[in-house]
């Protein structure tokens, strides 16, 4: 144990006493991380002292924790500095609950206590070390609280173990919406939040019960019309991204809170689950084009019409295609397509009515302009040249019949 003689000396070292309502406290693990490497540890002595010393060289930052729960985070390392960190709060343990059968009248030995800890973040991930992890004990890590932006959205992990470990690290980090690079394939065609959340020093086999809570904002779900049902967690195992139990636990102001269940740590994937498909297994088919060509003419011209059929639906089916113009059914004929299929369909058609002639194939529609322009205007212009010949014919044999009745008369 660390002995409360002198102030430390260099490189950067930091000391202090733990205090528990007013009284010094022994046997209290206190240590130094940076990142998720544990880099000096100590235990405190009789009067409650301890001391660390951390190299200078090389660390930049580190934290101060204390029984597994970070208590002074973001220390920067100094050459030479000394600095004192003492603490007070609730460090006594609770020696029966961990001695077993101390009485020895056969009473069960009763199960560790919960261990909660906060883990702090580090470079944009939030990690915790868990010190002396009993067999079949709850851990239970708090990720520091974001904005309510939905910049992180896991809120806590938690994990049991069948097996008692020395030290336990754990990493959280957010990945948003990009799928990890050594992941084969996306966790769903809507993803909320990837994340890689990774527990060292127990192996996934002796994990009895994991969980991990988070939050999904309700403007995400409402831009996409789906309900707090339809968000589900999943965890990348054997290649594959398998559905975990997925639980509504609350719902806040802004945002619902879940709870997803495991029994290991990885990849995990907040998403929407897929929505079925209202056309899979039966045929959709519909007239996605009409076009007839030439688009105007005299009559009679003939026009060639192409209609093209598509089947959008999961199955093969068989409709009835009807070309009109106007009212009346020109074209009929029945067409069957695979799922998927698309097919073009052409006739040929004479045109022998003036007007702006309407061509429909199922609701695609096109116009064709048919006019007697051009060579239709001759015999209007003959009859009228004839007319006015007629005319002049008759007012001259007029006049000429007026000038011999005058001269009869003299």
């Amino acid at each position: 144990m660390a002995s409360a003689v002198a102030v430390p000396q260099p490189p950067h070292e930091v000391y202090g006493t733990l205090t528990d309502s007013g009284e010094q406290v022994e046997g209290v693990e206190v240590y130094a991380i940076s990142a998720d490497e544990v880099i000096v540890t100590d235990t405190t002595s009789s009067d409650g002292y301890y001391e660390l010393k951390v190299p200078s060289k090389e660390y930049s930052s580190f934290d101060i924790v204390v029984n597994g729960s970070v208590h002074e985070s973001g220390i920067s390392v100094e050459s030479s500095a000394i600095e004192e960190y003492s603490f007070s709060g609730s460090y006594s343990e609770d020696t029966e609950e961990k001695s077993g059968d101390s009485s020895g009248d056969g009473a069960p030995v009763q199960a560790p206590g919960p261990r909660q800890i906060e883990a702090s973040p580090v470079n944009g991930s939030s990690r915790a070390v868990i010190e002396n992890v009993q067999q079949n004990q709850d851990v239970q890590v708090t990720v520091p609280e974001t904005p309510d932006d939905g910049s992180n959205p896991v809120e806590q992990i938690s994990f049991t173990s069948s097996t008692s470990s020395d030290s336990v690290s754990v990493a959280v980090d957010d990945l948003g919406t990009n799928k990890p690079e050594t992941v084969s394939e996306d966790a769903g065609s809507d993803v909320y939040s990837y994340q890689q959340i990774d527990v060292e020093g127990v192996e996934d086999e002796d994990i009895t019960e994991s969980n991990v809570r988070f939050k999904v904002q309700k403007r995400y779900l409402d831009e996409r019309d789906r309900s707090p049902e339809d968000v589900v967690m999943k965890r990348y195992n054997d290649q594959n991204w398998q559905e975990l139990d997925t639980r509504i636990d609350e719902e806040l102001d802004n945002s619902y809170r879940f709870e997803g269940s495991s029994t290991g740590f990885s990849y995990y994937a907040i998403a929407l689950q897929e929505q079925e498909n209202e056309t899979q297994g039966e045929p959709n088919i519909h007239t996605s084009l009409l076009n007839v060509q030439p688009s105007e003419g005299t009559p009679p011209f003939d026009v060639t019409i192409d209609v093209t059929v598509e089947n959008t639906g999961g199955a093969e089916g068989s409709q009835e295609v009807e070309v009109t113009l106007g009212d009346g059914v020109i074209k009929s004929e029945t067409v069957s397509l695979g799922a998927g299929e698309e097919r073009t369909l052409s006739y040929n058609y004479t045109v022998e009515r003036s007007g702006s002639l309407s061509f429909s194939a199922g609701n695609q529609s096109t116009t064709v302009e048919s006019s007697q322009k051009g060579t239709s205007m001759l015999p209007v212009a003959v009859t009228l040249l004839i007319v006015a010949i007629l005319g002049a014919v008759v007012y001259t044999q007029r006049e000429t019949i007026q000038d011999r009745v005058e001269d009869f008369r003299e």
